[in-house]
């Protein structure tokens, strides 16, 4: 499917049909996997005014999907789950491009969060500018650190979750969708991260001890994200203002 199809579609009927965005759905599924718009917005298409200023959003829409397309293409860019490498996404985009069934508020996302309908746990990295350690060890290895909030453990539902099946690496893979987006910190008041790619495998998980800057202690989970490929040296001096080398 093209990639301007795809998002434009999930966002207008995948993810506005779900309870988060019920009271002002587009569309709704049909047994054989079509959708059909919603009586409600059949008739708000019925005005003028909003059917223009509606129109020109949905191509303005499919313009810059398919300009993303065709960079993506140029540089052999391919989709991760709806996502492209290197592009900046908020923590709205992400919930709806991973399929989440509701709207979550960013505050309680924090820098991750389980959503185990869907298999995927995005990691939001904000690059030295957080009370974590979160840190490059190399372009392909990411050292992460867990929330502090309820002392986190191995025996936590998100590392439970994530520690499933890690001894079967392609089944893993394709049962754990964890997306790795991150913020520099030159761009610490945007909403926005880049997404360099997700992680196809944790390791050196153990658990640790977190001091907050008031002395006060929380437990820790400690581990090395192996992402997918490795940032390319551009984006990498990008977000950390160091060499890759």
């Amino acid at each position: 499917m093209p990639f301007g199809v795809r998002h434009i579609g999930l966002f207008l009927f995948h993810c506005r049909e779900r309870q988060a965005f019920r009271a002002n759905a587009f569309g709704t599924s049909c047994d054989d996997g079509s959708y059909r718009l919603t009586a409600e917005f059949s008739s708000m298409l019925g005005q003028a005014t909003f059917r223009t200023f509606f129109t020109d959003t949905i191509e303005a829409g499919l313009f810059n999907a398919m300009a993303l397309t065709k960079t993506a293409r140029k540089h052999r860019i391919q989709q991760n789950h709806g996502f492209l490498y290197g592009e900046k996404y908020t923590a709205f985009d992400v919930m709806c491009l991973c399929g989440w069934a509701a709207e979550q508020v960013p505050q309680n996302v924090g820098g991750y969060r389980l959503d185990a309908d869907t298999g995927s746990l995005p990691i939001f990295i904000k690059y030295e500018a957080s009370q974590y350690g979160d840190r490059f060890l190399n372009p392909s290895e990411i050292e992460w650190f867990s929330k502090n909030k309820n002392n986190r453990s191995l025996t936590s539902n998100e590392f439970r979750w994530l520690l499933n099946g890690t001894e079967h690496t392609p089944e893993w893979q394709n049962r754990h969708f964890v997306p790795v987006f991150i913020r520099r910190k030159a761009e610490e008041q945007e909403k926005s991260y880049y997404f360099i790619g997700s992680a196809v495998a944790l390791d050196d998980v153990r658990e640790s001890v977190n001091r907050s800057e008031d002395g006060s202690e929380s437990k820790v989970v400690v581990s090395t994200l192996n992402l997918i490929k490795p940032v390319d040296p551009e984006l990498y001096r990008h977000l950390t203002g160091k060499s890759a080398l």
